[in-house]
Order: C-alpha cells, then sequence, then structure tokens
C-alpha cells in the first residue's frame, strides 16, 4: 500500500521550526490624558535612546509586496494609512522550568512592532514569541487555547508577561501615545482573547492540497504539525494556500483561518533554476517571511476594531445627548469618512487572488461584515428618527401658521362686523362666538392629525 505525503514526509515535518506573533490591539487608556497629538508623540518617541545610546523605536518601511498598487503608495507614504515602527525592548524568558533543573525550558520575546493607523488613532503591538530550539512545544500550555482555567504556574507566567508589556513598552518606550491593551481588564486572558498568526517553517514543499490542510491544522492548534490529530468539532475554520507551481507540480506554503488565529506553514523556496539551499531559521527569517502576510493580517483586524470604534462612538453620543440632530450629523461623517477612506473590499487588496482570499476569510470570519451590517442598520435607524423629529417640528410649525391665520380671520371679521354693526356690544358677541368657531375647529384639525 502506497503512504500519503503526510506520512512519507513526518520526517520533515518533525523537524519543523516555529514562532508566533502575538497581536495587541491598542487604545486610548481611559485612565490617561493625551497632552499633544499622537504625530507629536511619535517625533518625541523616535528620539528615546537606551543605556548604550541606541534608538528604542524606529520608523520601518513597509513591505506591501503582495497588496495592490493603491494600498501600497498608501502604506508607504507616511501618517497616510498606516505607519509601521520597530520596538527594541528586552522582555524577561518565560520559563517552563525551574533554574536549577536539568533541562531549560523557556519561551522567548524576540521582535517587536508597532502598527499605527494615524486616521482613526488605533494600534496594533505585535510580539514575536519563540522556543528556545524554534520548536513548537510549550506553546500549548503557554496559551492554553479553548480553556477557562489554567495551571496556576502557566497563569502566573502570563501574568508577569502582561505586566513586562504595560511597564516596559506602553508605560515607558510609549508613554506619550497614552495607550493600553484594548482587551486588558482583571478578567480576561490576553493570550486568548488577542489574535495570533503563527508559523511553521518546513525543509519540503507540498504535493498534495490534503497534505497542507493537514499541517496548517497542526500548527492552528498548536501541536506538533507531524501530529495524527483531527477534530470535526471546529466549524470556524477555512484553509488558503499558494498557486501551484506549474513547472515542479507542488505547493510552497498554505494557511489555517480561524476566529482566533491565522496559522502558516512554509515549505522551501521553488527549485526552478538550481539547487537553492535552505536557510538556516534565525528570527530575521521569520521576519523576512511573514512581514507581508503579518500586515495583511492588521489590515483586517484593523477593519474590525474600527468598526468597534465607531460602535462605541454611536453609544456614547446617543446615551450622552440623546439623538440630536447635531449628534446624528457626527456619526454620520465618521462613519463616511471610515467607509471612504480606511476600509477595503477584497477586490481592492492585492492582485493575487489568494491574498484576496485570505483577506476575505479573515473578514468573514472575525465578523466585520455583521459589524458593517450592524452599523449600518444603526446609521438608518438615527436616519429615521432624524426625519421623524423633523417632521414632528414641520407639523408643530403648521400648527403655529395655522393658529396664526385663523387669527389673522378673526381680526379681519371682527373689523367687518364693527363696520356693518358699529355697536361694541353686538362686536364683542359675534367676536366670542366667531373665536369660539375657529378654535373649535383648530383643536379638532391638532387632533386629527394626532390620531394619524
Amino acid at each position: 500500500m502506497t503512504k500519503d505525503e503526510f506520512s512519507t514526509k513526518k520526517d520533515l515535518f518533525q523537524n519543523a521550526k516555529w514562532g508566533s506573533y502575538l497581536i495587541l490591539p491598542l487604545h486610548d487608556n481611559p485612565k490617561g490624558k493625551l497632552k499633544m497629538s499622537r504625530q507629536e508623540a511619535i517625533d518625541i518617541i523616535l528620539k528615546k535612546q537606551d543605556e548604550s545610546g541606541k534608538n528604542v523605536f524606529a520608523y520601518e518601511n513597509i513591505d506591501a509586496s503582495d497588496l495592490s498598487d493603491i494600498l501600497t503608495s498608501r502604506c508607504k507614504n507616511r501618517n497616510d494609512f498606516v505607519d509601521q515602527y520597530h520596538i527594541s525592548c528586552k522582555l524577561k524568558q518565560i520559563c517552563f522550568s525551574e533554574k536549577n533543573a536539568s533541562k531549560e525550558e523557556y519561551v522567548e520575546v524576540k521582535d517587536i512592532h508597532l502598527y499605527y493607523f494615524p486616521e482613526s488613532e488605533l494600534a496594533f503591538l505585535t510580539i514575536l514569541l519563540v522556543n528556545q530550539d524554534f520548536s513548537v512545544d510549550n506553546f500549548y500550555e503557554l496559551i492554553n487555547p479553548g480553556y477557562m482555567l489554567d495551571y496556576d504556574k502557566v497563569q502566573g507566567l502570563k501574568e508577569e508577561f502582561c505586566v513586562e508589556i504595560k511597564e516596559k513598552i506602553l508605560d515607558d518606550i510609549l508613554k506619550e501615545l497614552n495607550f493600553d491593551i484594548y482587551i486588558m481588564d482583571d478578567t480576561t486572558d490576553i493570550f486568548r482573547e488577542s489574535y495570533w498568526l503563527n508559523a511553521a517553517f518546513v525543509a519540503t514543499r507540498f504535493n498534495e492540497l490534503k497534505t497542507l490542510e493537514r499541517v496548517t491544522y497542526n500548527a492552528h492548534r498548536l501541536i506538533p504539525i507531524d501530529s495524527a490529530f483531527e477534530d470535526s468539532s471546529e466549524k470556524d475554520i477555512v484553509y488558503v494556500s499558494g498557486a501551484r507551481d506549474v513547472k515542479q507540480m507542488d505547493y510552497g506554503w498554505g494557511c489555517c483561518i480561524s476566529s482566533q488565529s491565522i496559522s502558516y506553514v512554509y515549505g522551501d523556496k521553488a527549485k526552478i533554476k538550481e539547487d537553492v539551499k535552505a536557510e538556516p531559521i534565525s528570527v530575521e527569517l521569520i521576519w523576512k517571511r511573514v512581514k507581508c502576510d503579518l500586515l495583511l493580517t492588521i489590515i483586517a483586524l484593523f477593519q474590525k476594531y474600527v468598526c468597534v470604534q465607531i460602535n462605541d462612538l454611536i453609544y456614547e453620543k446617543v446615551k450622552s445627548a440623546g439623538n440630536k440632530e447635531e449628534n446624528i450629523r457626527e456619526i454620520k461623517r465618521t462613519v463616511l469618512k471610515v467607509r471612504a477612506y480606511e476600509t477595503y473590499t477584497p477586490s481592492q487588496i492585492s492582485c493575487w487572488n489568494n491574498v484576496c482570499e485570505i483577506y476575505r476569510l479573515l473578514l468573514e470570519i472575525n465578523g466585520v461584515n455583521d459589524y458593517m451590517r450592524d452599523i449600518q442598520e444603526k446609521v438608518n435607524l438615527l436616519d429615521e428618527e432624524l426625519e421623524r423629529a423633523s417632521a414632528e417640528r414641520e407639523n408643530k410649525l403648521m400648527n403655529i401658521i395655522t393658529l396664526f391665520g385663523a387669527l389673522s380671520i378673526i381680526a379681519s371679521v371682527l373689523t367687518i362686523v364693527d363696520f356693518i354693526k358699529g355697536s361694541p356690544i353686538d362686536m364683542g358677541i359675534v367676536s366670542l362666538a366667531i373665536t369660539a368657531v375657529v378654535v373649535g375647529v383648530i383643536a379638532k384639525m391638532v387632533g386629527s392629525r394626532k390620531k394619524h
């Protein structure tokens, strides 16, 4: 019986190297106050140095080579759509073994970047975590996906890691930006609530899509990619792969997308003209291979959090000042600006179909399309409220005009009566009679309008 590709290449899969980017959404810290514009704050942070005189915050040119020409130009223009910065900050190892243990087990923080969206003032902090030997060991225990309770020791390690992020990055290097982690509070776990980009590297390409789906699914579950593991209960996962090479008849990469992570498995480069030797896996190589996919993921997540931001705005405006016309118009202006300037449909993202497909699925699985529909429905409701309020004002105005018109008629009739009769007593009686009739007509008109 012929073995399938997954079984044939099991040894290669066992030697896969690994890295995971934790993606943390940032927003205004409610406990602090921004003392200047964020652009002014960034200019100050760019001058910060560590003890050795090295800059701790540096602007980076964005590699948007997988994106469309329009989006690429916007990513390359500073202060336009998104800016990318590198952060130099040494965080402690996440140690799983005791100091005197025979075998050290730890996860290191090796690469930190900030993605800042100037128009909305949202940002994302990305942190690369790697095991000491670039394996997947310890990642499952560290992240502990899908479980509400944690092992005491691991929970302590996660809490220490979160404290370091806040103290060394948010409250120190990025202090002037007044950012806080969007989901940070005493009852949440940023490891489970944030989004992850997992990346595994193997020394082979793939002949079958079925093989890619198996290894990327294992990467999604944070277990060795050679594991014989299946779970039909997961309904929120989809797969995308690179195009099949027309000469070698194989695939170079694939990914598994879920609501909590996007997990890539990358094979060796194409060997068309010469036998290219695989580079040893390093942090630099991980960043070089992953940065375009990380940018795409962050752009999709930005669409989600800008919708959350608009929802918060609608709630605050309606709650604080009711449905005043000025508030409704401000909400509509914000929605229009975001839809026109900061959101992209899949077809606008790239000339590569698989890149557009990844983006589309990220939007769909993360509920961005539902967010957009919900916002549009709320705007429609506010429009209806605005029209109703406007109609009420018009009715009141018409009543006033009608009343003044009736009083004008009374005055004219009284003048005629006065002219004909010439008697003050007779004129008073007639006045009262006419006034009573006209007021009764007006009351009937107003009552009729209210019933309708």
